[in-house]
């Protein structure tokens, strides 16, 4: 058994600074992954209370100044190598996607205005929607992993140990990339929701 031959742990944080503009996103496509969803509770009767409360929830929970969402995310590779004669390969690969995501809540009060709550509603829906899409990167990463595991060859399952290992880390560093990509081009779609709720009476 190969068991766990590396392990790459990303974080996908939904930050706030940044800014704003573009249409509400539309679901690209729903994760696979089972993952818990934690939650950390939001404070306030009126849209900047609501956000200074936001900001220092995540920055105390999640453990990152600006955070306010985030997507804890390992992968996890298994596999047998097996020496066919003068060839070594990989049988029953498998890479699984670890997560697990933690998002705030706010319950709303009777002091809190119906705009308030519609901002709300609306950052609350993105931020879960943000992090699913972290993982639905990872998950896309898993299967060209797994692909490449699949069909990697060497002489000597020690040589093939280390090309497997080489050819992973190639396509981690290419998914952190792509989850970085992802945060920057939302950039403006958060700055936008943050300012509804400040704005809100």
């Amino acid at each position: 058994m190969l068991g766990r031959w590396l392990t790459l742990v990303t974080v996908g944080v939904l930050l706030g600074a940044c800014v704003s503009a573009g249409p509400p996103p539309t679901l690209t496509g729903v994760a696979m992954t089972k993952y818990p969803v934690r939650t950390y509770r939001v404070r306030g009767n009126t849209g900047p209370e609501v956000n200074r409360s936001l900001f220092r929830g995540g920055a105390n929970i999640i453990g990152t100044p600006g955070a306010l969402a985030v997507a804890k995310i390992g992968f996890e590779f298994e596999g047998e190598p097996v020496q066919r004669r003068s060839v070594c390969l990989v049988e029953n690969a498998d890479v699984t996607v670890d997560a697990e995501v933690t998002v705030p809540v706010w319950r709303s009060t009777r002091r809190a205005s119906p705009e308030l709550r519609a901002a709300w509603k609306d950052f609350e829906g993105y931020a879960r929607w943000h992090e699913e899409q972290h993982i639905l990167i990872a998950e896309r990463f898993a299967a060209r992993v797994e692909a490449a595991i699949e069909s990697a060859r060497a002489r000597t399952c020690d040589s093939l140990t280390v090309q497997v290992n080489r050819v992973v880390r190639r396509i981690g560093r290419q998914h952190d990339a792509a989850q970085r990509q992802f945060d920057v081009n939302e950039r403006r779609r958060v700055r936008r929701l943050l300012n509804a709720i400040d704005q809100a009476a």
